[in-house]
């Protein structure tokens, strides 16, 4: 229901008592659904019932790690503006951003900064996303920025 959008179904089922914050055998929340589809409107009205904005899958990921990911930017503002965290370790993430600057992808590598990953970590061979991005024009021109003004 969260994830096909049935916005009036889930505040009936809501106002009938169903918990909000139940999850399905992995973990994953109506709010983890809503917010890797994109859904805004299911997304605002769980978190006006107070939805658990930082609940955790079986993988350790957030709603707000889903939709930064997907590429919903407005669903990941509105639940950082509300306390959601990305609860990324900084080994994943350093990884993550390592591979995305060496995959020359630099709208999701600047997603993912704009949303608190720290441009500054290092992968397991010690590099930043900046060593990495040294041979993507198009991430070399993001990170730089992004790490001096991470360190103030």
């Amino acid at each position: 229901m969260a994830k096909n959008g049935s916005l009036d179904l889930l505040r009936i089922l809501l106002e009938c008592g169903c918990p909000i914050n139940a999850a399905d055998y992995d973990k994953r929340t109506c709010l983890h659904l809503a917010a890797s589809t994109g859904n805004l409107p299911i997304c605002q009205l769980l978190i006006a019932q107070h939805v658990s904005v930082n609940a955790a899958d079986r993988w350790g990921g957030t709603p707000l790690a889903d939709a930064v990911r997907q590429g919903h930017d407005e669903v990941a503002r509105l639940l950082q503006k509300n306390g959601a965290e990305l609860h990324v370790n900084v080994r994943d993430a350093s990884a993550q951003l390592c591979e995305l600057a060496a995959a020359g992808k630099s709208e999701k590598l600047e997603r993912l900064i704009a949303f608190n990953a720290d441009p500054n970590t290092t992968n397991v061979d010690l590099r930043t996303p900046l060593h990495v991005a040294a041979s993507q024009v198009r991430c070399l021109a993001i990170l730089p920025t992004r790490a001096i003004d991470s360190r103030n």
